[in-house]
């Protein structure tokens, strides 16, 4: 069996609110958390992230020694993102944002004094030659596994062949 799909970028919330809404929608790549678990089917696991806390090289939040220490700081992340929600659920003091980059003009002003992200995610962009401030990793917080997650309505035939491919290409 085979179908068509486009391929689409959106900002992450409103690819993941397009997938939790549309039949034979997906969003690549979300946290499978008990909260979502009833809510895709899922397809991976694809990758694996690590989230972990960055600060401003030079302030109080960088010499942070573990993940209670940043209880006293805003942290800031992207809308939606289940690392986000985590800190937010254990009460820690949260911002968000539509747009992961705008976190980083975020620190650098101070409005946030921690961030949270993958650590590849940001070698990746200074790679890339996005500008970037000096800025300190203070905690790891987990290691988590990253899916494709598809509407619920999604039809079970066409799940059962992403599921087929992505271990075909695991083989290869």
């Amino acid at each position: 069996m085979r179908f068509e799909y486009q391929i689409r970028l959106y900002p992450w919330l409103r690819a993941y609110n397009r997938a939790l809404s549309g039949a034979r929608h997906c969003v690549y790549s979300t946290a499978r958390t008990t909260e979502r678990e009833a809510l895709f089917h899922w397809i991976g696991p694809l990758v694996t992230v690590e989230w972990a806390l960055f600060a401003k090289k030079g302030t109080p939040a960088a010499s942070i020694q573990k993940l209670e220490d940043a209880r006293q700081f805003v942290i800031g992340g992207l809308e939606g993102d289940a690392s986000l929600s985590e800190l937010k659920r254990q009460g820690f003091k949260t911002e968000s944002v539509v747009t992961n980059w705008l976190n980083k003009d975020k620190l650098v002003g101070q409005r946030i004094q921690l961030w949270i992200d993958d650590p590849v995610y940001i070698e990746f962009e200074k790679q890339k030659g996005t500008e970037f401030f000096d800025y300190v990793k203070v905690v790891k917080i987990a290691s988590v596994d990253l899916y494709l997650a598809c509407n619920i309505k999604t039809p079970t035939e066409e799940i059962e062949l992403l599921k087929k491919s992505m271990t075909a290409a695991d083989a290869r």
